[in-house]
């Protein structure tokens, strides 16, 4: 076996001795790249712009705050109310604003928002916006009572950004279960 092998290894110490080069690959006529990524910047900025949305549609009411974070042609997916009335914007500020009438008077329960640490990502749309994606919990809310763990879920948020501010366009709120 080792004389079947020096042969081929005589002729490649002689073509390198020769000076010859292996061939290298010829690039492909449409090369393929990769999409841009997110900096540690585009996360940060996109992480508490999530804690700002949050902020607004659970602990502080500010119709004019929240309609500014919202896109124009702004869509809400849901996977229990599907599109529902969250078609535009002003449907969606409007039931925001319906729940909390309804948080004061008791009707519905507070509820409180978490991203679970470690599942959020970031990815860059070159010359668009970015996606940011992840799971979330949602507490129940009541005094005198601990943080109550009602559900866990996913999000798929699309954020364009136009003219130097960032506005939410779309939601995909999927993947509710219950806390067992």
């Amino acid at each position: 076996m080792v004389f079947r092998i020096a042969p081929i290894v005589m002729a490649n110490l002689l073509a390198l001795s020769l000076g010859c080069r292996t061939a290298k690959p010829t690039p492909l006529a449409h090369p393929v790249v990769s999409g841009p990524t997110a900096s540690p910047a585009l996360v940060a900025e996109l992480k508490a712009l999530d804690r700002r949305l949050f902020e607004l549609v659970f602990d502080r009411r500010d119709d004019a705050a929240l309609r500014a974070l919202l896109a124009d042609d702004f869509q809400f997916h849901h996977d229990k109310g599907g599109l529902g009335t969250f078609t535009s914007p002003e449907a969606f500020v409007a039931s925001i604003r319906q729940d909390f009438e309804r948080r004061a008077t008791g009707d519905t329960l507070r509820a409180r928002r978490e991203p679970i640490a470690g599942s959020e990502s970031v990815y860059a749309l070159a010359q668009h916006g970015a996606i940011h994606t992840g799971e979330h919990r949602f507490y129940g809310l009541e005094a005198g009572r601990p943080d109550q763990l009602r559900e866990t879920g996913r999000f798929f948020h699309v954020w364009r950004k136009a003219e130097g501010h960032w506005k939410l366009a779309q939601v995909y709120s999927y993947d509710h279960r219950p806390a067992g």
